[in-house]
């Protein structure tokens, strides 16, 4: 699907867009993204994706999303959200990444996420941010 390889290259395989990096590791991290359904909310101008991503041991670079996000943790991550304290979830933790927030990821060994991205339809799941 071109809109997934757009979305994939966009987010994980620009590593010059990357400018501050967290001090764990500087390699961007490859990511295998699988859709599991994307359904249209009723009688709204808004779609819900639902995916699972396997993130290798990197940096996910910064990024915002056009609606709230829902994450939910099979192997552990720590996100660097602005405007909140850097957090380190583990298998089972889940959090919310609120529209328009810039945020990464890193971790030092491979993680597997669930997402829940809210967005309008026909948006972008990800926008790539200084």
């Amino acid at each position: 699907m071109p809109r997934k390889a757009f979305l994939v290259g966009l987010l994980f395989g620009v590593a010059t867009s990357v400018q501050a990096q967290p001090a764990a590791t500087s390699q961007v991290a490859a990511v295998q993204q699988t859709s599991l359904q994307k359904v249209e909310v009723p009688n709204g101008n808004y779609e819900v994706v639902f995916d699972m991503m396997a993130i290798a041991a990197g940096t996910v670079p910064r990024h915002t999303h056009p609606g709230p996000t829902t994450v939910y943790l099979l192997e552990g991550f720590t996100l660097l959200m602005d405007g909140f304290p850097p957090r380190t979830f583990k298998a089972g933790d889940s959090f919310i990444e609120p529209t328009g927030v810039v945020h990464e990821g890193y971790s030092d060994k491979p993680s597997k996420i669930m997402v829940v991205f809210v967005v309008p339809k026909g948006s972008r799941l990800v926008t790539l941010a200084p």
